[in-house]
């Protein structure tokens, strides 16, 4: 898919959910005389909002909503294409940045310098949105990268103890006013999700009691009739037995199964439409997936005699992604954070990708060594990583790669994500010289 192509797809779902603007959360830093986005999301909304409303103003940190309608949401949709990373390089520093790689949000010129990993549009229940962006309505999303580095000490040294609530940090802030559930991680992906909410109905909670599901919908009245919608589900295996749908007459309801389900999955419909699906785990009262995607530490037990510990900052920014069977998403980020982490030890913020290793890992004059020592076969080892570095970031991490970009195959996304928890745990064992 294409930018014109993605355009089509967010241009149908405007007229199918009647949105009326889109608001940008934006959660804002101040450095060398610029704003940095530090956290951000866009949100579709069916509402007229208003333009900008300040929820945090502590200095060079600040936590914005701008609302831009229609029209000049689709304007920015074509100023992205203008600073997209295969199109064109940062510069280095923000002080060399051309104007035309900002764009106006209120009182702010912001640089959303990045690209779209994947055209496709995905969907998560509400559980999930909730869950992973603060949402609590089903949501049809596409998630755009920024390439836009913020530094560590910059953030770190913020102090919001004398606000109104108090918060520890500014991811504490952000959780606060978004409800969310971000942690410092989260910044080495840098991701500014694009969320369509579905604003007409919801599965709002599911309990199991003595063999029923008691399922209860939430439904905006002025968007639609209970009577409506209708509600099928799969128990364990039995799709096909229960799978018909059955109609709403309350927002409660209950559909009565001949066992006791180890998982299901409930789906909410508006005619021929899904409004909605819920996972439900018994042990947990929340949502997993089908045994049919399993979770990485699964199929590390199932596919190797001992269990293959990945890299922690590995399993953090992929586990999620992995889980919800989205692994191309669940590689890139594994990347971006091997990268961030090679910035992080080097010191060196102004170069990525294969520059960034190039320099970093140089034969003649490296900042970083994988391995200590001059003779040969050191040297070799050295050299050899360096290009599975380079490899690293040229291939896989390349939006274009076909080997990743619609990947499937749970087991074949594993190994990706094995190979770059290896070099993660060379990068720790490097010494900076």
């Amino acid at each position: 898919m294409s930018y014109d192509a993605l355009l089509k797809s967010i241009r149908d779902k405007i007229k199918k959910y009647n949105y009326n603007s889109v608001n940008f959360d934006l959660a804002l830093l101040k450095e060398d005389r610029f704003w940095k986005i530090l956290f951000s999301r866009i949100v579709f909304d069916i509402r007229n909002q208003g333009q900008q409303k300040s929820l945090l103003n502590e200095g060079i940190f600040r936590i914005e909503k701008i609302s831009l309608d229609i029209d000049n949401f689709f304007a920015f949709f074509e100023y992205l294409k203008l600073v997209d990373v295969n199109k064109v390089s940062f510069p280095g520093s923000f002080e060399k940045i051309s104007k035309d790689m900002f764009f106006k949000f209120g009182n702010y010129k912001l640089c959303f310098f990045g690209n779209f990993p994947g055209f496709n549009i995905m969907f998560n229940g509400r559980d999930r949105a909730k869950n992973h962006c603060g949402l609590e309505k089903p949501i049809h999303f596409v998630n755009y990268y920024i390439q836009n580095s913020v530094m560590p000490k910059s953030y770190n040294e913020i102090n919001l103890s004398d606000c109104e609530p108090p918060h520890r940090n500014v991811f504490e802030a952000v959780n606060h006013f978004w409800g969310t559930n971000w942690q410092q991680y989260n910044l080495s992906s840098n991701n500014c999700g694009i969320y369509m909410p579905i604003y007409d109905a919801s599965i709002a909670e599911v309990n199991v009691k003595k063999n029923r599901f008691m399922i209860r919908v939430e439904t905006d009245s002025n968007r639609v009739k209970t009577d409506e919608l209708s509600i099928s589900l799969i128990a364990n295996s039995n799709s096909k037995k229960y799978s018909e749908k059955h109609k709403l007459r309350d927002v409660k309801n209950g559909i009565n199964v001949d066992f006791n389900p180890s998982y299901a999955t409930i789906y909410l419909n508006r005619g021929h439409q899904m409004l909605d699906e819920y996972h439900y785990n018994p042990s947990s009262n929340t949502f997993v997936e089908p045994t049919q995607q399993s979770t990485i530490l699964e199929i590390q037990k199932s596919n190797f005699p001992t269990e293959l510990k990945l890299h922690p900052k590995i399993v953090k920014v992929s586990e999620k992604l992995f889980h919800d069977g989205y692994y191309s998403q669940a590689i890139f980020e594994a990347v971006k954070v091997l990268e961030k982490e090679i910035k992080t030890r080097s010191g060196i913020r102004d170069k990525s990708g294969v520059p960034l290793v190039n320099h970093v890992f140089n034969e003649k004059r490296p900042i970083l060594k994988i391995v200590e020592g001059d003779d040969q076969e050191h040297v070799d080892e050295r050299e050899g990583f360096r290009f599975l570095y380079m490899g690293t970031f040229q291939g896989i991490k390349n939006p274009k790669s076909h080997s990743t970009q619609h990947l499937k195959d749970s087991t074949k996304a594993l190994e990706y994500l094995a190979f770059l928890s290896l070099l993660m745990k060379r990068l720790d064992e490097s010494k900076k010289c």
